[in-house]
């Protein structure tokens, strides 16, 4: 099978804003996504490549875009409820799992190297969630 994958979906991959399925509704929560640096752009977001993870206990946890850093929100509401920097923008979708104690963990590549550009780094990168 040859050709470009396409979908009526597609048009979202570059959309700097972020979307996620309320659950008990099913509305959608948009919000810009990522720090632009150009002023007049603050509140617009940023481009943005890669996906969230959502989990049990309510959170939606995404790198993706070009700043550099990693944010959860609150799913139901899209509220930012924490931000990091990282090493390089991570490009791919998060992953979590508990370690030996119980701790829930949250890893991610942080490669950097957007849309045809070099890697800035090869950092894998882990939050323990409280």
């Amino acid at each position: 099978m040859g050709g470009n994958f396409s979908s009526s979906a597609s048009r979202f991959s570059h959309d700097p804003r972020w979307h996620a399925a309320h659950r008990p509704t099913l509305a959608h929560r948009r919000r810009p996504l990522g720090d632009n640096k150009d002023p007049a752009l603050k509140d617009a977001g940023t481009r943005s490549a890669g996906g969230p993870i959502t989990t049990a206990t309510g959170l939606t946890i995404i790198g993706a875009t070009i700043d550099d850093k990693i944010r959860a929100f609150e799913t139901r509401t899209g509220k930012l409820l924490w931000e990091a920097n990282l090493p390089a923008s991570n490009y791919g979708t998060p992953m979590t799992y508990k370690d030996a104690s119980g701790r829930q963990i949250v890893a991610v590549v942080a490669t950097g190297g957007f849309s045809g550009s070099p890697p800035t780094s090869d950092a894998v990168v882990a939050f323990s969630l409280r």
